[in-house]
């Protein structure tokens, strides 16, 4: 039972140790695409506030945008999270212990 609490205890240490790392690495995706973000928000607005662009006109412009930017935008923030979530779940998932019958330990 002791070497048990070794094992979840060099586990939990571990994940900790990756969490941590893990954790450094968002700050720079996180930037870059809340500045993806922001430029997108500003050009959507400042294409639905043209006074002087037909509505059609206007849905086509919106409708390229979104098809060029922000797609894109939300296909490299599902692959962070994606590599993100894959990364904790490698450091997460504990070494497998052989089991009998379902239970930890020597068969009866």
């Amino acid at each position: 039972m002791l070497s048990e609490l070794q094992k979840a205890q060099s586990s939990a240490a571990e994940l900790t140790a990756s969490l941590q790392s893990t954790a450094s690495a968002i700050p720079p995706h996180l930037q870059e695409f809340t500045t993806g973000v922001q430029a997108t928000i500003k050009d959507l607005s400042g294409i639905m506030l043209q006074k002087d662009l037909p509505l059609q006109e206007k849905v086509n412009k919106i409708s390229a945008e979104v098809g060029e930017r922000v797609t894109p935008l939300l296909e490299s923030a599902k692959k962070s999270v994606q590599d993100l979530i894959a990364k904790a779940r490698s450091v997460a998932t504990p070494p497998s212990t052989p089991t009998t019958n379902g239970i930890n330990g020597h068969a009866k």
